[in-house]
């Protein structure tokens, strides 16, 4: 492509059609622009029938050259990779700046960071309402902002915050690129002091071909730079977690612990979990997790009481979807005999291996192997497991590890990878008074979740909830699994 002068035009026709990005649906390339930018714009039809535009491109630099005028044309770049879609829905991290410049309707640029440091960011910040969503999609331009040289970039609710909030949840398995967004959306993009936003106007224009005088509604905030570890470390306090789990991190001195227990009477129930921070899923302050590890204490207590033990012992459990490995060492240090963790990111197994012998607790991590059969309901055919060492090595010439079913499972996850699940869960729990605790999912999410385990575990029912948050648990009954 890169030789063909028709390239330098914009006029390159595709002779057939070709496999466009497939996330969950299959798109169709009909023809192809390039744009005089570098920007190669595809206008495809996707599976609802109607044409949008998409962008698949090499990264362009929009970045005003020291020595440069500032109408200086940007270099064409010339061929095509595919789109990285490194971008993620964060709706809860936007704080307005109600200093910041009113939205503008115009495509002027100034310079208002005279004097700021270099490691200080610019961010641009677009307004699109869904009634104009086929002019400008609030997908398409995130991706196009980070291909024009953005560090980042997300979408997030206008309304955030307030009464007329609508969250949109994310799912294991669904597109990155949703057809669900806001009435009206915020997108931003963080670039450097150097960037020429009168240059990403015109691209947005050409690539959207809005024309020139189309009003984008947009405005600037300055990001200082800020040490983010050191602020982050300094806000994040130990967590107690129920009445007898106290999570610290690695930073945390002995002060800080005391300072949490000091208005506590029986300060020697308490268990200490140590964890390092960020690596995986699961550092405690989540309802979801507060709930799992409640109900784990007390049922483990209730069990111990039953069988004249200390907490549990002898009992086995697993955490599916294990994360940083936070309730199987709970379980561990509530007085499980046995814990292990089910986890498909290996970065996360290696920070659970870290974490446990950090706590002194012995623990196995295995990954799961899912098999999908296309067609199949569900989308699992089958699942099988194998034991991924404390480095994330695997022996690939290893046999599959068998699991024993547990007296408790934990699955802390969300709803779609849950009812995928069922059966392999279900599978996984002894027979005839294994208990199941279900987590990560909303009120609204239950019944269904409920419906897929209901034939092995007959009385799942909601046993906590924590705002929208709900904890399911169920008592496994004597019908075998059959799995594929």
């Amino acid at each position: 492509m890169g030789s063909d002068k028709s390239t330098a035009k914009g006029n390159l026709d595709l002779s057939k059609q070709q496999q466009g990005y497939q996330d969950g649906r299959t798109w169709n390339m009909r023809t192809m622009r390039l744009s005089h930018a570098g920007c190669a714009l595809l206008t495809m039809t996707c599976a609802h029938g109607f044409t949008r535009p998409y962008f698949r491109t090499t990264r362009i630099d929009i970045r005003r050259a020291r020595n440069e005028p500032q109408s200086a044309p940007l270099p064409l770049s010339c061929g095509c990779v595919h789109l990285s879609r490194s971008k993620r829905l964060q709706g809860h991290s936007f704080k307005e700046d109600e200093a910041s410049a009113t939205i503008q309707a115009n495509n002027e640029w100034t310079e208002p960071w005279t004097g700021a440091e270099s490691n200080d960011l610019v961010r641009i910040i677009f307004d699109c309402y869904e009634k104009d969503r086929m002019l400008i999609d609030p997908w398409l331009l995130s991706e196009l902002l980070l291909e024009t040289g953005a560090y980042s970039s997300q979408i997030e609710d206008a309304a955030k915050d307030t009464r007329d909030e609508t969250p949109i949840f994310g799912e294991h398995g669904e597109p990155a690129c949703s057809e669900k967004i806001w009435n009206r959306s915020l997108v931003m993009a963080d670039y450097g002091l150097d960037v020429d936003v009168g240059s990403v106007l015109s691209l947005i224009k050409e690539a959207f071909q809005l024309g020139a005088s189309y009003p984008v509604r947009y405005r600037l905030e300055r990001i200082v730079d800020r040490d983010w570890q050191k602020e982050v470390q300094e806000s994040w306090k130990p967590l107690l977690l129920g009445d007898r789990l106290l999570v610290k991190f690695t930073w945390h001195e002995e002060e800080d612990v005391k300072a949490l227990l000091a208005s506590r009477t029986a300060v020697e129930d308490v268990k200490v979990l140590a964890l390092e921070g960020g690596a995986a899923f699961g550092s405690g302050e989540h309802p979801t997790t507060v709930m799992c590890c409640a109900w784990l204490q007390s049922h483990l207590a209730a069990e111990s009481a039953k069988a004249g033990t200390d907490g549990g012992e002898g009992l086995s459990v697993c955490d599916y979807g294990a994360g940083s490995g936070i309730l199987a060492m709970a379980a561990l240090l509530f007085g499980a005999g046995t814990a292990f963790g089910v986890e498909i990111d290996v970065f996360a197994i290696q920070s659970a291996y870290r974490n446990a012998e950090m706590n002194g607790l012995q623990m196995a991590f295995v990954q799961p192997v899912e098999t999908r059969t296309e067609g199949t309901e569900g989308g699992i055919a089958c699942v099988t497991y194998q034991l991924v060492q404390p480095d994330g090595s695997v022996d690939e010439e290893d046999e599959e590890v068998q699991i024993a079913p547990t007296d408790v499972m934990l699955a802390n996850i969300l709803k779609r990878p849950l009812i995928e699940l069922s059966k392999q869960i279900s599978s996984l729990t002894k027979l005839e008074g294994g208990k199941v605790a279900l987590a990560g999912l909303l009120e609204e999410q239950a019944e269904d979740v409920m419906a897929a385990y209901r034939p092995y575990f007959p009385d799942i029912a909601p046993a906590d909830q924590e705002g929208e948050w709900v904890l399911l648990v169920g008592t496994r009954n004597d019908v075998p699994v059959v799995l594929p």
